[in-house]
């Protein structure tokens, strides 16, 4: 039975998201469609958000994304939509996520870990934001990320400690 090249790579992308959330103890999933074509993917390490009442970042260890595989996908972009709060300078108050370059030899478990070091800010771009006070913020305390240090796909349960810091 003839599968399009599109849904072997689905199905390869389901096999390797399997394979990452047993490497990382801060990533897991679930996933919609046969093979799936939308993930809500869920991490636990840590990252900030601004309090809507007192407006100070504060950290969080619960962060949620939604990943949708369009037909054109991998030749186009998954849409990324973030669902929990986060205050990031590539993420958005409308909750869309600036990937910056997109390659259709990138991995949904490659992506899924950019993702995670977004949150860790082990990724991010001040100078290219969809959110100018998350990129200020992380510009005056670039001397303090990333807020997480732990790799997040490392198999064992020595994975250090949150790089833990105050933020002015």
């Amino acid at each position: 039975m003839y599968q399009s090249p599109r849904m072997l790579r689905l199905e390869e992308d389901y096999r390797s998201m399997q394979e990452i959330i047993k490497k990382s103890k801060f990533i897991t999933f679930e996933s919609f469609g046969s093979p799936p074509e939308r993930y809500i993917i869920t991490y636990t390490c840590r990252g900030v958000k601004l309090d809507t009442l007192s407006k100070e970042i504060i950290p969080v260890n619960f962060h949620q994304v939604e990943i949708y595989l369009p037909t054109t996908y991998p030749r186009v972009k998954p849409n990324l939509e973030w669902l929990t709060h986060i205050y990031h300078p590539n993420i958005g108050s409308n909750r869309h996520v600036c990937l910056g370059g997109w390659s259709p030899s990138e991995t949904l478990d490659r992506l899924c870990i950019r993702l995670g070091e977004m949150i860790q800010y082990k990724n991010y771009d001040e100078y290219d934001s969809l959110n100018a006070s998350a990129a200020t913020w992380a510009l005056k305390n670039k001397n303090k990320l990333p807020i997480d240090s732990r790799p997040l796909e490392e198999v064992g349960t020595n994975m250090g400690n949150p790089y833990e810091v105050k933020f002015s």
